[in-house]
Formats: structure tokens, C-alpha cells, sequence
């Protein structure tokens, strides 16, 4: 619209012209208002849904991870426990043969004995299993 005066239409019905046609565009301006809300209200539902959907979906795979450390460790813990038994026998058993011997000979295996006994010394399966978190502790923890 250009707003150069001429002869034909004065400024005044220019104005009142423009007027009129800013009035009858505001019915269509609030229907576009109204248009553009509800879609940005339709996005912002969509993106709640979503998030509460990958919020799902993550405290699943927490759930799911945590059941599955738990598993491994106490599998681990388990293993570990056949193998304090098996060093336990072992020593056990070594320590009776050696108070069959000679007192020379059963000095020196006791000996070797208490030196691999504290080569072996570290944290026993029953140390483990009392650490030992199930997966709801680990969640919590977590």
C-alpha cells in the first residue's frame, strides 16, 4: 500500500480505508492466534508423552542393568566361595600331613604354609557377599 496523496483518494479515506481493512483481518488473526496455540499446546502434550515414555524406558533399562550386575557379582561371589573352600581344604589337609612329619621337616612346611597363607590373604567370598547389593539396593544407591 503505498500512502503517496493524489488527486483520486485523499489521505482521509486512505486511512479510513486502511482501518476497515485492519478490522476485518482481526477474525482471521485471532483464528491463527487460536490455531498456532492449540498446535503449540498439541507439541507440548506430545513432547510430556514422550519424555514420560523414554523416562519408562530408562528406569527399565536401570532396573534391568541393576538386576543383572547383582547376578554377576553374586555368580562371582559364589565362585569365589568354592574357591576360599577348596584353598581352605588345602591348608587344612597340608597342615595335618605336616604334623606327621619329622619336627625339622614339619617346622619348615608350617612355615611355608603360614608364608603362603598370608600370600593368599584378601577380601573372602563372605566379605564379598556381605558388600553384596541386590538389584533394589542399587537402584536406590544409584
Amino acid at each position: 500500500m503505498s500512502w503517496n496523496e493524489t488527486k483520486k483518494q485523499e489521505l482521509s479515506s486512505r486511512i479510513t480505508s486502511t482501518i476497515k481493512s485492519l478490522k476485518s483481518a482481526v477474525p482471521e488473526l485471532e483464528k491463527q492466534l487460536r490455531e498456532a496455540e492449540l498446535e503449540r499446546q498439541k507439541r507440548h502434550a506430545e513432547q510430556l508423552i514422550q519424555q514420560e515414555r523414554w523416562r519408562k524406558e530408562e528406569t527399565i533399562r536401570k532396573a534391568n542393568e541393576a538386576a543383572k550386575q547383582s547376578k554377576e557379582e553374586l555368580f562371582s561371589i559364589m565362585a569365589q566361595w568354592t574357591e576360599d573352600k577348596r584353598v581352605e581344604q588345602f591348608f587344612e589337609e597340608a597342615e595335618k600331613d605336616a604334623l606327621k612329619m619329622s619336627d625339622r621337616d614339619q617346622m619348615s612346611v608350617l612355615e611355608r604354609l603360614s608364608l603362603t597363607q598370608q600370600f593368599l590373604s584378601g577380601t573372602s567370598a563372605i566379605e564379598r557377599l556381605i558388600k553384596w547389593q541386590t538389584p533394589e539396593e542399587r537402584l536406590k544407591n544409584n
